[in-house]
């Protein structure tokens, strides 16, 4: 049994991306209707600006929160 997934918020501004969009993705990742591969590529394509957040730091918490999909 893996461990539970530890809260993160970041404050993301998904640009060229409406709130539906946004919000479509994160519930079908948290769904786990998309495995880890497909959400990755997926996140890819979105042109993400992180405020004040390292890209490592938030390559491990996206990595911690697809966990095992």
């Amino acid at each position: 049994m893996s461990e539970p997934i530890p809260e993160i918020e970041l404050t993301v501004a998904f640009r060229g991306y409406d709130r539906h969009q946004v919000q479509s993705l994160i519930e079908r990742i948290s769904s786990g209707a998309v495995t880890a591969v497909e959400a990755r590529a997926e996140l890819a394509r979105i042109d993400m600006v992180l405020r004040g957040y390292k890209k490592s730091e938030v390559t491990q918490a996206v990595d911690r929160l697809l966990g095992d999909r």
